[in-house]
């Protein structure tokens, strides 16, 4: 940026410096060519047969008002002038020389034949006869005179010149003031214009620094961020926030592979043990039986905490909702409540419903899955005898879903981290249950996809409440069978 900024700045400042010396040297040229037309019209006619006058004869050429310093004879040959803007002039006779030049300029006359009949004193002795098939004015330059030739009728040609030399240098003057001009401005518009790159860089350069921190591990590292509210700022704050995602994302990654390789150890030590003591000696048929057994048990669990990381990886990947379908949240509840009936029996738990029409669009698969994690778990983390009650309706919020219990209720430190991966809150609840600590995750990761949310109220020795809100249907109605 600064090599193409200082390449036009030096184009506009070279047309703008090249404009106003061709301007000025114009209007200097100008002025000069003006100065030498003057003088030919007033030398003009002197040149002209009929106005010359006789040899030794008063004559005075002017043009205007009468020249000061101009006296009349009336004997002797033609005054010489001795002051004034204009020019006396008389044939030229004997070879003799009259000055009639002034400012600098000076006046030859040549016949037809290329013969001088009248020469300034003031003129140069080197100048060349005019050109003899040119008979239209010309105006040229020579080194530092600037001269004009005018041809007559008659054939004589009349050269009117100029020594321009102070004017040349005061032109060569004004090329080198605008040159130094322009290059002042320019190392001055480069210099600021480096300063505000550095200035304008230097919270790219700590961006670079600090990304390329985190790229080697270090995800605590934050940018500085800037005093002003600019647009740098902002994009300060959202790389800020994103390394921050990023690093909750990492210790969450970092957590969950260890929280796996914890949860697989345990089954997988479970089976070395049993299938080492069976091998250690001969075993009876009934020893082996149950070791088989206890082999199967950790299998399932491995089976089923395998499954639990797959579908967590889908739901993180975006993978889950894909396929969704008009459906009946209340119908769905209902399955699973028949379904998970048998295992609130077998914990002497009361497992209740109220379900009213609850129309939504979703993947039923998953939705099942929603209502079993949390029916399960309010059989599993129930106290004895205690009541289960899922419960489906549609209010301004949204479509509902709730499960309650009658447990011991969750401490309010347990429910900050309920739905982190791998997280059980023993301490509130029996400790004697199965389970990876996925479930509750898995179902707020389905309810998110479905863009719905999750809550949870609890209050210790009464029981807990889990609500879910879906949203509704836009501009159409299910209506659940009876």
């Amino acid at each position: 940026m600064q090599l193409w900024h200082a390449i036009l700045l030096s184009l506009v400042l070279a047309g703008f410096g090249w404009t106003a010396w061709s301007l000025q040297r114009i209007s200097t040229f100008n002025r000069i060519d003006q100065e030498l037309e003057e003088r030919v019209r007033i030398v003009m006619p002197a040149l002209r047969p009929h106005e010359i006058p006789p040899f030794g004869r008063t004559s005075r050429i002017q043009s205007g008002p009468p020249l000061s310093g101009m006296e009349e004879r009336k004997e002797g040959p033609l005054p010489i002038r001795r002051g004034g803007d204009e020019g006396v002039v008389r044939p030229f006779h004997d070879e003799e020389e009259i000055e009639f030049d002034d400012n600098n300029i000076y006046s030859v006359v040549w016949n037809a034949d290329g013969s001088q009949i009248l020469r300034s004193l003031a003129a140069p002795a080197n100048i060349p006869p005019p050109p003899s098939e040119t008979y239209h004015p010309v105006t040229r330059m020579r080194d530092d005179l600037r001269e004009t030739l005018h041809f007559l009728p008659e054939g004589k040609c009349l050269l009117v010149g100029k020594n321009i030399h102070s004017e040349l240098v005061s032109l060569r003057s004004l090329a080198w003031i605008l040159s130094a001009v322009g290059g002042a401005v320019l190392l001055a518009s480069l210099g600021i214009g480096l300063v505000l790159t550095f200035a304008v860089l230097r919270p790219l350069l700590t961006i670079s620094s600090t990304a390329t921190k985190i790229a080697e591990g270090d995800l605590s590292q934050r940018i500085p961020m800037p005093e002003d509210d600019s647009e740098m700022a902002a994009l300060v704050s959202v790389l800020n926030r994103t390394f921050s995602r990023l690093e909750a994302s990492f210790v969450r990654q970092t957590q969950f592979t260890a929280d796996a390789s914890h949860e697989l150890r345990t089954p997988i030590s479970i089976i070395l043990t049993h299938t080492q003591n069976a091998l250690a000696r001969e075993r009876t048929p009934m020893e082996y039986r149950e070791s088989l057994e206890a082999c199967q048990r950790a299998a399932r669990r491995m089976k089923e905490l395998a499954e639990s990381l797959l579908a967590l990886v889908r739901l993180d990947h975006g993978e889950s909702g894909r396929e969704r379908a008009l459906c009946g949240l209340d119908l769905i509840a209902r399955e699973a409540v028949e379904l998970l009936s048998p295992l609130a029996a077998e914990h002497g738990i009361s497992l209740g419903s109220e379900l009213e029409p609850a129309p939504c669009m979703g993947n039923d698969e998953q939705l099942s899955q929603i209502v079993v994690n949390l029916v399960t778990n309010a059989i599993r983390y129930n106290s004895p005898s205690g009541v289960v009650m899922v419960r489906t309706f549609s209010k301004v919020q949204g479509i509902l879903l709730t499960v309650s219990d009658t447990g011991r209720g969750i401490a309010p430190e347990d429910i900050l981290h309920l739905f982190e991966r791998f997280y059980r809150a023993d301490k509130a609840r029996s400790g004697n249950v199965s389970g990876a600590g996925l479930g509750l995750a898995i179902t707020k990761e389905i309810v998110q996809a479905h863009g719905g949310r999750i809550e949870v109220s609890s209050e210790l020795g009464t029981g807990s409440l889990f609500t879910v809100s879906l949203p509704h249907l836009e501009k159409r109605r299910f209506q659940s069978p009876s």
